[in-house]
């Protein structure tokens, strides 16, 4: 059986017993008021974004295999040209790991205060990749 995050619930790669979660998600539904289905490739899709307070906060996909709370999730916010994340929080073994040592010339080993250390699991690359091309396509960059 796949291994399972002890707190997400986020199986890689997903376990037999998740196919019914996932054909669920195949049907279109409404999400905190957004009209949500799967499109032909492997993520899900958000429509009528502009809501009170979400203007510029384009939500590109959430974790295919996501349950009905918190899930690892992409967005383009296109007033600030940035993409926003939400992830898993690492773990305590893998942040001491990213922030012992420097990862790029010239950097100080650590992680900033301001900074933190998130996961999401690798099914969710075509949604990243539709979130950087979406940026890149409207001049974000």
């Amino acid at each position: 059986m796949a291994a399972t995050h002890p707190t997400s619930g986020c199986g890689f790669p997903p376990a037999p017993q998740e196919s019914a979660a996932r054909a669920a998600l195949l049907q279109p539904r409404t999400l905190d008021g957004l009209s949500v289905a799967r499109d032909s490739g492997s993520q899900v899709t958000a429509t009528g974004l502009v809501q009170e307070g979400v203007v510029g906060l384009d939500f590109v996909g959430i974790d295919p295999e996501t349950g009905k709370e918190g899930s690892p999730t992409v967005w383009v916010d296109r007033p600030n040209r940035r993409i926003v994340f939400q992830g898993v929080k690492a773990e305590e073994d893998l942040e001491a790991e990213i922030g012992g040592r420097s990862w790029a010339p010239d950097h100080e080993a650590g992680i900033p205060g301001h900074e933190a250390v998130v996961w999401i699991p690798t099914r969710m690359i075509p949604i990243l990749r539709k979130a950087c091309d979406d940026a890149e396509r409207d001049g974000l960059l």
